[in-house]
């Protein structure tokens, strides 16, 4: 028998970008049906994907939902209480093919609590949490919902896809070589009272040796250097980085090959589910979508198995297919000036990837985004797009601005090998999220996203260029 998806919204011809960027006030009309993009045309006829008939979400009606942005910027939503769990060849039905976004809409206590350490694996995945002992070559590591009611989330992650392992708050000690070494591993630990190393007498500072990870242990790691071998808690250490063999690092979806010395790079194609997941507290993990239903997804990631993630943990999930792609995950041809204030001031402020420009979690009235590009006024940030043929997301002024106390002003200009084609009136730190008009980059080969400084001068133009991607 054929799953049961139970109720089916079906939205099309609207701003994706703007349905999906004001939290509560798009959940809700999404769940009623009406417009809320800037610029919503009348619904058209919708190609309806290869499941049962079903019928519309009355209006009025809410609640918890999936909700599915196709390439083509159409919106599907499922109420999460009757999407029956697919998987196999129905879920590649629904999904493999012309790529799409994932989102858990409206779902209650939908939050992680960010744990102290960052875990980098050579997937491209970053997850925060807390480190639950080890054994031999794997880490483990839990992930802690920020509310009691549901489980912790436990991962094994092999020592052969790990990269760094850092306690942020625990790197100001590590002074300014912070990184790997150029042979072998890197430890930054601390020894309370030992009086050694560079942190003699310093609270809080780290001492660095250079060797190799022997293994993990319940309580720590093992470590060996020209010191020798011991022991060190994880309330010793403020940073492991791992050395990096054959150069290999492998992005999501693609196979990574058993063996430390054996990081592959073959891509998977037997997967049309090649999935990327966000989390909720900025973590990231990249696998094979093995199941999706209104509960949550389960996740295969290489060397780790299979994961089951709870709705309430996922911010979204990308299957690209090679006809997605988020423009904040392509590397810049040319990032524009660094000083923005003029190199008299000594002030940098660079573009940020999936951050405020200031470094915190993006925030746009209140609603945190997993992915963006925050930037300081004046500023031009050139990407090369040959190949792709259209441009959606929004944009703002992050709530940093505004919590400044002075405001900030600035408009918003995208321009396709020197021919404007879009800008934006000026935006204001109280104006919230607008979204851009599908844009057409057929043919184009120079993208440049500028964002422009206004009459009232450059403090607290800090701009966030919002979740913007790139349709084949």
């Amino acid at each position: 028998m054929p799953p049961s998806f139970g109720s089916l919204i079906l939205i099309s011809s609207l701003s994706v970008a703007g349905a999906l960027a004001r939290g509560p006030v798009a959940a809700g009309a999404l769940a009623s049906g009406a417009s809320v993009a800037r610029a919503a045309t009348e619904p058209t006829a919708l190609a309806v994907p290869p499941v049962p008939p079903v019928p519309l979400v009355q209006t009025g009606e809410a609640g918890p939902r999936v909700v599915l942005e196709a390439a083509d910027g159409t919106l599907q939503a499922w109420a999460c209480a009757s999407f029956t769990s697919v998987q196999g060849d129905e879920l590649v039905s629904l999904l493999g093919g012309t790529g799409c976004l994932l989102r858990f809409v409206d779902v209650p206590g939908g939050e992680l609590e960010p744990g102290p350490l960052e875990v980098r694996l050579s997937s491209g995945a970053r997850l925060l949490g807390w480190p639950v002992g080890g054994a031999g070559e794997s880490l483990g590591l839990t992930l802690r919902p920020a509310l009691g009611e549901l489980a912790e989330v436990r991962l094994s992650l092999p020592v052969e896809h790990l990269v760094a392992l850092e306690f942020p708050a625990r790197r100001s000690g590590g002074g300014e070589d912070w990184g790997p070494a150029p042979q072998g591993d890197r430890l930054y630990h601390t020894r309370a009272g030992s009086g050694a190393g560079r942190g003699a007498g310093v609270p809080g500072a780290l001492d660095r040796v250079d060797g190799f990870l022997e293994e993990f242990t319940p309580s720590g790691l093992l470590f060996s250097s020209d010191l020798g071998t011991r022991t060190y808690g994880w309330s010793e250490v403020g940073a492991l980085f791992l050395e990096v063999l054959d150069g290999g690092s492998v992005g999501p979806g693609e196979a990574v090959v058993s063996g430390r010395d054996l990081r592959g790079t073959e891509r998977n194609k037997s997967s049309a589910l090649a999935a990327t997941i966000d989390l909720r507290d900025g973590g990231r993990l990249g696998g094979e979508l093995k199941a999706l239903g209104g509960a949550g997804c389960s996740l295969q990631v290489p060397g780790c198995g299979i994961l089951e993630l709870p709705a309430e943990l996922i911010d979204l999930i990308l299957l690209g297919n090679d006809q997605l792609a988020f423009l904040s995950d392509k590397t810049p041809t040319d990032r524009g000036p660094l000083s923005p204030f003029g190199d008299e001031l000594g002030m940098t402020w660079p573009a940020r990837v999936d951050r405020a420009v200031s470094g915190v979690p993006l925030l746009v009235s209140g609603r945190r985004y997993s992915r963006g590009l925050g930037v300081h006024a004046p500023s031009a940030l050139t990407f090369a797009v040959e190949g792709w043929s259209g441009l959606r997301g929004s944009v703002a002024l992050d709530d940093s601005a505004r919590l400044l106390g002075i405001g900030g002003q600035v408009v918003f200009r995208v321009t396709l090998d020197g021919r404007e084609l879009w800008s934006s009136p000026p935006q204001g730190a109280a104006d919230g999220a607008l979204a851009l008009p599908t844009l057409d980059l057929t043919g184009g080969r120079e993208l440049v996203l500028a964002v422009d400084q206004t009459a009232d001068g450059f403090a607290g133009d800090r701009a966030a260029w919002l979740e913007l991607l790139l349709v084949r």
